[in-house]
C-alpha cells in the first residue's frame, strides 16, 4: 500500500474503497457488516486476490493486512511502533509442518472466541480493547460475535475452561 494513503484500516477509511476479499471467508463477512459502504471485489483464492494486488487491480485486500496498512507509514527509524501492538488485533501464523504448535493455538484461539461469545467478562475486555467498540478497528460487540460464532460454527466443539495466563 502506498505510503500517502489515507486508509488506516478502520471502518471510516474503507467508507467508499474497493477492497479484494477471498470470497464467502470470514473477513469478507466481516467486511460486508462493519463497512456497508465499501464495494467488495471476490476473488475465489488468495492467490488470485494477492496477485490483483500486486498487479495493482485492487490497492486493498481485506484480512490481516488492514493491520499492516495502518502500520505502512512508520518512520524506518522510530524506536517504537505508530500503533503499539497491544491495541491492534495481530494475526498468529503457525509453520502447518508443526502439528502439535498448530492444534494447541487453533484450541487456545478456539476457547478464546467461545469465552468471548459466552460473555466472559474478562474476554470480552481483552478482545473489545484490541478490535472492539471505542478499539483503533471500532468493531460493534455484535460484528465480532458474529465473526467469532461463523469460524466456531465450522470448527469442532471447544471446551472453554482454560487457565489464566498460560
Amino acid at each position: 500500500m502506498a505510503s500517502d494513503t489515507t486508509v488506516d484500516g478502520t471502518p471510516a477509511s474503507l467508507e467508499g474503497q474497493t477492497i479484494g476479499v477471498v470470497k464467502d471467508t470470514a473477513s469478507a463477512q466481516v467486511l460486508k457488516n462493519v463497512v456497508p459502504g465499501a464495494t467488495l471485489k471476490n476473488f475465489t483464492t488468495p492467490k488470485e486476490a494477492l496477485d490483483a494486488f500486486y498487479t495493482g487491480d485492487v490497492s486493498i485486500l481485506g484480512g490481516g493486512t488492514l493491520w499492516l496498512a495502518a502500520n505502512s507509514r512508520i518512520d524506518k527509524t522510530a524506536l517504537l511502533p505508530f500503533r503499539p501492538y497491544g491495541r491492534s488485533g495481530i494475526s498468529c501464523i503457525v509453520n502447518q509442518n508443526n502439528g502439535k504448535l498448530l492444534s494447541s493455538t487453533n484450541i487456545a484461539l478456539g476457547q478464546m472466541m467461545q469465552a468471548y461469545m459466552d460473555g466472559d467478562a474478562g474476554t470480552r475486555r481483552m478482545i473489545n480493547r484490541w478490535i472492539g467498540p471505542g478499539s483503533d478497528v471500532g468493531l460493534s460487540q455484535e460484528s465480532i460475535r458474529s465473526l467469532y460464532g461463523l469460524i466456531l460454527s465450522v470448527t469442532a466443539e471447544i471446551n472453554t475452561p482454560a487457565t489464566p495466563g498460560i
